[in-house]
């Protein structure tokens, strides 16, 4: 789930989040979980409405959230806490929308077109503000950690993907959009874990406190070395890590889709949208205004990212010639946005640059008579009026050559085919009998399915948006649609349509 940048802190000799500060309320009250070093302090974790924090497992932090491990006691069962950011908590939240759009059964509908959504919520206030806090079922990790050691289950992938388009479906014929469609935002489901105590669960999500790599710090320092303040909890904790002991055992083959905190109805445009550049379309790329055509270019980028590799990159300068190679010269439309872009990216490194200058203990990335200077990106006028010539190349030829030595060697038809087509690494368990602590192995998606997977990218890849098919034709695409006789159980063997790859 996405969350906001805390102030960064350092524990054990790495860089950590910060766990959100101790958030009272004239009502209710939310405390920093407590800890001795055989496990939690009982009598000093208080009860929150009907939900108490199981702060033995945080489940996960990011850029505007934390997500805590907690009992409802009323309805006797497991979930997630998430507890936003109070910058980013208000009535309109994403979230708060989709359920009042979808109305008293919303919960339910989308679950199961497999959405997840908050079933209940209620507000703390604190010295940071007043906090908005979601309670959500509990999921298992995201798809991306899930896919580590799960490469080579291809036909199961399609069939997760299947069931991500019909989600993006679902809430286009709702009129929403997610606006943060991305891997990340992609959990595996697991099974009913209710009947489990806190020791049990505990154990069956990561072992001892001190187990799985998970660490608890003896005090909180800032990086620049201040005193963090008042309100800075007294330590910090390490997210929940995965793979787990036994997690085939609780992982379902089954995805949610969860953070809707972008969410947001088309016309009504909160202008926040923080979606990575290589899954975000054009539009929001360039600040112009999205739609539902957004969220399916996203879908896209996500399947191309689960099903091969995705086919563009993050950053500007990446991102855009990306573009330009995979579809064309960018918009001219784009281009005054593309070199405002750009200059702001270099005065961030220009900055970036000058702290590790300053910095002795980071000088092996920049040596000490090094002088950074901030430099400025200006298109010729060529590049910013011309719609035949490229924006992130100096050329046409240029351009071309970069497409050339993109497909080189491969035989592909398009240069998104070939970026699917390459290489993947697979990891394998200590038990599976593959396991080879001295190689790793290396599959690729055959040429045929790379070319049928670029087929479907070729008509949802559109500069204009009202030119790209709807999820509903995605899913009618051959190259997703489900083969016969198709293994998708849980053993882990490789399907006969992946090849192996020489190193």
């Amino acid at each position: 789930m996405s969350t906001t940048t805390p102030s960064a802190v350092d524990i054990g000799g790495g860089p950590l989040e910060q766990s959100p500060a101790t958030t009272t309320g004239e009502d209710s009250q939310i405390q920093s979980p407590k800890y001795e070093i055989r496990g939690m302090h009982e009598n000093e974790v208080e009860d929150v409405e009907m939900y108490r924090p199981g702060g033995f497992i945080l489940l996960g932090q990011g850029r505007w959230a934390t997500v805590w491990l907690c009992r409802d006691h009323e309805r006797n069962r497991w979930c997630a806490l998430k507890i936003v950011a109070a910058s980013h908590s208000s009535e309109d939240s994403g979230e708060l929308l989709i359920n009042r759009l979808l109305g008293d059964n919303g919960v339910h509908s989308a679950a199961a077109h497999h959405i997840m959504l908050p079933d209940d919520h209620f507000w703390v206030s604190g010295p940071n503000g007043r906090h908005l806090v979601l309670v959500l079922p509990l999921l298992g990790p995201s798809l991306p950690k899930w896919l580590e050691f799960n490469e080579h289950r291809f036909e199961l992938k399609k069939k997760l993907c299947r069931q991500m388009i019909k989600a993006v479906e679902f809430l286009q014929t709702q009129g929403v959009c997610h606006g943060d469609f991305m891997p990340d935002n992609v959990l595996m489901k697991i099974r009913n874990l209710d009947h489990l105590n806190k020791d049990e669960i505990l154990k069956a999500l990561g072992g001892e406190i001190f187990g799985s790599g998970r660490r608890i710090a003896d005090r909180i320092r800032t990086l620049s070395g201040e005193d963090p303040g008042p309100n800075a909890p007294s330590y910090a904790v390490v997210p929940t890590r995965w793979p787990i002991e036994d997690e085939d055992k609780i992982i379902l083959e089954d995805i949610a889709i969860v953070d809707f905190g972008e969410a947001f109805v088309p016309g009504h445009f909160k202008g926040s949208q923080l979606i990575p550049g290589a899954f975000a379309a054009p539009e929001v790329a360039f600040m112009s205004e999205p739609g539902l055509p957004s969220d399916t270019w996203s879908l896209a980028t996500t399947i191309m990212d689960v099903l091969g590799s995705s086919p563009f990159r993050n950053d500007v300068v990446p991102f855009t010639s990306s573009l330009e190679e995979y579809l064309g010269p960018l918009p001219v439309k784009y281009r005054a946005e593309f070199e405002k872009l750009r200059n702001e990216e270099l005065a961030a490194r220009y900055e970036y640059e000058k702290m590790r200058w300053q910095d002795w203990v980071l000088m092996e990335m920049v040596k000490p008579d090094d002088n950074p200077k901030l430099k400025v990106f200006r298109l010729t006028d060529s590049q910013r009026s011309d719609p035949a010539h490229p924006a992130a190349y100096k050329s046409v030829a240029a351009l071309g050559e970069a497409r050339n030595k993109a497909m080189q060697g491969g035989g592909y038809s398009h240069a998104i085919s070939a970026a699917l087509g390459k290489e993947k690494q697979i990891f394998f368990e200590e038990t599976d009998p593959r396991y080879d602590p001295k190689s790793m192995d290396r599959y690729k998606m055959p040429r045929e399915e790379a070319e049928l997977l670029a087929d479907l990218a070729l008509k949802i890849f559109r500069y204009e948006p009202s030119e790209r098919i709807t999820a509903a034709e995605i899913m009618e695409h051959d190259c997703l649609r489900e083969q016969e006789g198709a293994e998708e159980g849980s053993a882990p063997v490789f399907p006969k349509d992946w090849v192996p790859w020489p190193f």
